[in-house]
């Protein structure tokens, strides 16, 4: 048995898997069987603060983030993991004079820090958002993922053949730290959120039958996580616990609307946000509604609420299958 781990340094996010893999398994992400998970780690360090404003990583943030590595290090050390790989998103993709980072990181983890691209971070997702998940083995499929500086989407049919897949400069905390909404938000604010979140999607100039293709909908990552552990009425959502469930589009409506009435300090009491979730889920919680409405608006079939596929296997996941292939 292979023991592997990945970790996903993000602009909110420094998430950890560590899995062992019997190479009799294949690297086929829809075999449910492919992955053993060991350990699963989150912490929030907001690595990204500011970025998309001062093109610099904040040094507080910065030593945070170095430190969890240093404990990622450890837990791997004592997990006995052979093979890693560590990858880079939005917010070291957008900060200059990012070097002395990577070269601290490096050392830490004793592999490199590689930087991806916003494509390569879209097709890692919807790779990784398959393993170990109840979806269908062919068809069609929209997989995003909203992440504190960037926003995935992607389109294909069955687990591996990415058709149509982009980045966008929109996230939670790039929409937070660039609209400055009050706390908590007035209707100006929130119909400011829900513009420049359109404005976003336009740029894309997205073909209209990508919508329609996207009846099967699965979201990844921490907003949506958190969005179906308040809609089911669970208190936390640690990593693996809201995957495979669904969130309906009505009740994603209300959860939102539950959320903008409330402030920063009132949602920080809400112990699957917490002070690192707090003051951006409204702005990511508006991501996910923006993207489950155009799903809606292109559905045929009325028959059922439009609803999302829960996960928080992206990119780490579709890293892990990178080690199985490599």
């Amino acid at each position: 048995m292979r023991r592997l781990a990945s970790i996903d340094v993000g602009t909110n996010t420094v998430l950890l898997s560590v899995v062992e893999h019997d190479p009799g398994a294949g690297a086929d992400p829809g075999n449910p069987a492919i992955f053993r998970v060991i350990a699963e780690r989150g912490a929030i360090t907001r690595l990204g603060k500011n970025v998309s404003r001062t093109r610099r990583l904040d040094p507080d943030h910065t030593r945070a983030t170095l430190d969890c590595l240093r404990d990622y290090r450890s837990l791997l050390d004592e997990l006995g993991v052979s093979e890693l790989k560590v990858l880079g998103t939005s917010a070291l993709r957008d900060a200059q004079g990012s070097d002395l980072f990577l070269e601290e990181a490096r050392g830490i983890l004793g592999v490199p820090l590689e930087v991806i691209s916003g494509r390569r971070e879209a097709e890692l997702t919807y790779k990784g958002a398959h393993v170990g998940s109840p979806l269908p083995p062919s068809g069609d499929r929209f997989v995003f993922d909203i992440g504190g500086g960037s926003t995935e989407l992607i389109w294909g049919s069955g687990p591996r053949s990415v058709d149509h897949a982009i980045s966008l400069n929109v996230g939670s905390v790039r929409l937070y730290e660039e609209l400055k909404p009050s706390d908590p938000p007035t209707l100006e604010d929130l119909s400011r959120l829900q513009n420049r979140i359109r404005e976003m999607v336009d740029s894309a100039r997205l073909d209209p039958a990508l919508w329609e293709k996207s009846t099967l909908a699965i979201g990844v990552a921490g907003t949506v996580t958190s969005l179906s552990a308040i809609a089911h009425d669970e208190g936390h959502a640690e990593l693996g616990a809201q995957n495979g469930k669904t969130l309906e589009l009505p009740r994603a409506r209300e959860v939102f609307e539950r959320l903008a009435k409330m402030s920063v300090k009132e949602r920080t009491l809400i112990p699957c946000l917490g002070e690192g979730r707090a003051d951006v889920i409204v702005c990511g919680a508006a991501i996910a509604l923006a993207l489950m409405e155009l799903i809606d608006a292109a559905r045929a079939d009325r028959s059922q609420p439009t609803s999302l596929v829960i996960t928080d296997r992206g990119v780490r996941y579709g890293a892990l299958l990178e080690l199985v292939s490599s």
